[in-house]
């Protein structure tokens, strides 16, 4: 990841990987990491998730592919807000994955994913998000604002294909998302409790 340019780069897991330093992602990147859809692996995350420091000018692009996602997680490598994963300026797209997110500091204010500025979030193929237990003080599963994007667009978060997105007992709401284009299509679903 720390090696690509700004050309497409494809990532083939052959194995089960582990991180625990997190996976950033430089401004400007295009990247998949994919797996056999026959064959999927597994990424575990412990204590720190993802960040993608794309910019107004630089976007990234970031793609998950028949894999798995194991994450258990207490902030980011960037520190500097409160959430787990900063999606910062990126196309995010989790393609036939199985991603389970959950938070490791208990009531500490944390939200699981923060879409921010020019970030959309697409769920295809099958792919489930489980995202749990950001329940300190206002947090939330998933949030997007217009801080530092003020009437500038949406954000575009698309479930299809059969995908869903569950999320449960966060402290604030499941999904704070606004300004937000929504779209749930092709039998998907998304659920919300104890939020």
């Amino acid at each position: 990841v720390n090696s690509a340019g700004q050309e497409p780069v494809v990532i083939d897991l052959k194995e089960d990987v582990t991180l625990t330093d997190g996976l950033v992602i430089g401004a400007g990147k295009n990247i998949t990491i994919q797996c056999e859809a026959i064959d999927p692996k597994t990424i575990t995350m412990n204590n720190l998730g993802i960040h993608t420091a794309g910019t107004l000018d630089n976007h990234c692009k970031v793609v998950f592919k028949n894999c798995n996602v194991n994450a258990v997680l207490s902030d980011y490598p960037g520190h500097s807000g409160e959430t787990v994963n900063m999606i910062s300026n990126t196309d995010f797209t989790l393609d036939h994955v199985k991603w389970n997110l959950k938070n490791q500091a208990e009531k500490e204010k944390r939200h699981g994913i923060y879409l921010y500025q020019a970030s959309n979030l697409y769920l295809r193929n099958g792919s489930e998000l489980e995202i749990s237990g950001f329940n300190g003080s206002g947090s939330s599963g998933i949030y997007a604002d217009d801080s530092e994007y003020e009437k500038m667009g949406l954000f575009h978060i698309e479930v299809s294909g059969q995908s869903k997105i569950n999320i449960s007992n966060c402290g604030w709401n499941g999904m704070t998302i606004n300004p937000t284009n929504l779209t749930v299509n092709g039998k998907s679903e998304i659920h919300v409790t104890n939020c």
